[in-house]
């Protein structure tokens, strides 16, 4: 209800007392609040102002009454105040509350919440304004930031290449972390998990991806919450269940630190990375010709057979070379000494057992290291069968090209490097071709007698 200076009759004998005290006590309150309050007239202009006001809108008392309030109010603004004031004037309302802008004399926008109430005399009549300006620069300066930054986080998240999510914990009865909630995601997010951001975010961890409860990886993420250590996972696996019953295996870079009572969460998948890796490291440990291994793999796999052997285990090495090659380079080309070498290899691969390696050394020398056997008669056996599974012809151009191998065998010693071991196969090699006995296999003298 708008505010009257005479709101009632005034009993007897006290007219002259209200009338005095009314004005009086207002200006002591008008002038010792802290907050801004002004008396402002039917046609705009200021007709008292307190000190808080001037401090407020950086103008003195004497300015500030030589002026209309339109011109202290941001020009964007002026045209919603002054439909307010159109409203009391009309006796719509009595009072408006309105955020709005002033500026200041230096240009600096100040923002207030106004209050402004008409008051009437006891017919009604409009006599002026009360204004009150709450200063609410630094609040709303304060408000805006956060939205600007808000959105340029916001900006930030949705450009990042890699998928991210805000997941929030769910625990149990005892507290203990059963799952997480997704709060946020970015858009790679929601494409990597081919789901609308909505979706998404009314899912568990569990519910999209169960395999986390048995991998680990759930254990590994309540850790962070639980710790506040961040988690950093390179190349790791993720085995996952594709929809026709295979499993199909990735590797991700998975990166989580801890907020309030959940994980911030981004990973990329670094498969592509990892197999190329993986397809170098086999390059480099590989014959480029034949696809065996080669002589930096045999000489790893001789050292790590020797870190696996056990107290009484038997290894032995196979050292062949291929009888009369070298004709076949000088009469059919090179193109057919390479089609010969690949033949042998695809059939020693396929003579020997799951777990042996077979390297080609050089340009027809070959390599085979033989773990777990169980008597040194296996060694002479698989020797014997890779002899004779080499021997089958092999037809390039027409002719029929008939290889044969000899094999030196070297049965490990139980103290012995295998390194030293390939040496006697090499040497049971050389006796072997020596003798020119080129259809059988040859034992390395040794202290294990005949398989020494």
């Amino acid at each position: 209800m708008a505010m009257s200076v005479l709101d009632r009759e005034p009993q007897a004998g006290t007219l002259d007392e209200l009338y005095t005290a009314v004005p009086d006590l207002f200006r002591l309150v008008l002038e010792q609040s802290a907050t801004a309050l002004c008396l402002v007239g039917v046609d705009g202009r200021f007709l008292t102002v307190n000190a808080a006001v001037c401090s407020l809108l950086g103008r003195s008392r004497e300015e500030l009454l030589r002026i209309t309030f339109q011109e202290l109010t941001h020009q964007d603004d002026v045209d919603r105040d002054v439909a307010q004031v159109r409203r009391v004037m009309a006796g719509e309302i009595d009072t408006y509350r309105l955020a709005k802008r002033y500026v200041h004399p230096d240009g600096a926008i100040i923002y207030g919440h106004l209050t402004v109430t008409g008051v009437r005399d006891a017919s009604g009549r409009l006599l002026c304004f009360i204004s009150q300006i709450l200063d609410v620069t630094g609040a709303t300066l304060a408000q805006e930031a956060a939205r600007i930054a808000q959105e340029q986080l916001r900006g930030v998240i949705d450009s990042q290449l890699d998928p991210w999510v805000l997941l929030n914990a769910i625990r149990d009865a005892d507290g203990s972390i059963i799952d997480f909630r997704y709060m946020d995601a970015n858009e790679a997010a929601c494409s990597a998990n081919n789901l609308d951001r909505n979706v998404l975010l009314r899912t568990t961890l569990l519910e999209l991806f169960p395999e986390h409860a048995t991998s680990g990886l759930l254990e590994q993420y309540a850790a962070v919450v639980t710790t506040g250590d961040p988690l950093a996972l390179d190349d790791y696996p993720f085995h996952s269940l594709e929809r026709d019953g295979r499993t199909e295996t990735r590797f991700f870079d998975n990166r989580a630190t801890k907020v309030d009572d959940g994980i911030s969460f981004t990973w990329r998948d670094v498969t592509a990375r990892v197999r190329q890796r993986q397809r170098l490291a086999d390059r480099a440990f590989c014959d480029p010709l034949t696809g065996l291994a080669n002589r930096a793999r045999l000489d790893e796999t001789l050292i790590r057979a020797q870190e696996r052997r056990r107290p009484g285990g038997l290894s032995a090495v196979l050292y062949g070379d291929l009888d009369r090659f070298k004709p076949i380079n000088d009469t059919l080309g090179h193109e057919a000494g390479d089609i010969v070498l690949m033949a042998v290899a695809e059939r020693m691969r396929a003579a020997v057992r799951r777990d042996d390696l077979v390297a080609r050394i050089g340009g027809d020398e070959f390599v085979v290291v033989l773990e777990n056997l169980s008597a040194g008669s296996d060694a002479l056996a698989l020797a014997e069968t890779i002899s004779l599974a080499v021997s089958h012809p092999i037809s390039i151009s027409g002719v029929d090209v008939v290889p044969s191998i000899s094999i030196g065998v070297a049965l490990a010693e139980n103290d012995e490097d295998l390194k030293s071991t390939l040496r006697r196969a090499d040497i049971a090699l050389y006796q072997r071709k020596s003798e020119r006995r080129e259809s059988a296999p040859i034992v390395s003298p040794g202290s294990r007698g005949a398989h020494g």
